[in-house]
């Protein structure tokens, strides 16, 4: 029971078994469950890679690299812009805080 519509590759429907005595207790269609248990099992699928066959998986295996590739590729240029500077000129702002008695003054000088 495996229709066309099914997010998943083993199908959306659950036969349920008994695990002593190996009874058949139900069957849950998957076009049965509300709306909420759908898009939780739905969920579930895309998490897993579940669904939609081999050239789905390669995609979000694809997807799921691209964090690590950015970051492979953005630290050594980061570093290379980071290494180029120099000291900071003290020609720079520089905020200095004068405690006098119970005022806190602050004096910008640049």
């Amino acid at each position: 029971m495996h229709p066309p519509s099914d997010w998943r590759d083993e199908g959306d429907n659950r036969v349920l078994v008994d695990g002593n005595t190996a009874t058949l207790l139900g069957v849950q269609l998957g076009r049965n469950r509300v709306l909420s248990s759908r898009v939780i099992e739905a969920a579930t699928a895309v998490h897993y890679g579940q669904f939609g066959g081999t050239p789905t998986r390669i995609f979000a295996v694809t997807i799921g690299l691209t964090l690590p590739l950015l970051y492979l590729t953005g630290m050594p240029l980061w570093w290379r812009r980071v290494s180029r500077r120099g000291p900071k000129a003290s020609a720079q702002a520089v905020s200095l805080v004068i405690l006098a008695a119970d005022d806190v003054h602050a004096v910008e000088t640049q």
